[in-house]
């Protein structure tokens, strides 16, 4: 786990955060630039496809 809260795994020789990593498995391989994996549930350790949605940095704001 990340000292943010967030989960974290290695891929490929890198750190990537978990919540990103379930999405990229579960919805879609590609997040666009710019785009925030967001929590529904606002659990940062949270990887449950169905809590995770697309946003933009305003959307995730907003969210909180």
């Amino acid at each position: 786990m990340l000292q943010d809260g967030y989960g974290s795994l290695h891929v490929k020789h890198e750190v990537r955060r978990a919540h990103r990593v379930a999405w990229m498995l579960f919805r879609s391989p590609i997040i666009p630039k710019g785009m925030y994996i967001c929590h529904r549930c606002d659990m940062p350790i949270c990887v449950n496809p169905a809590h995770l949605f697309l946003g933009t940095p305003t959307d995730n704001n907003r969210d909180t």
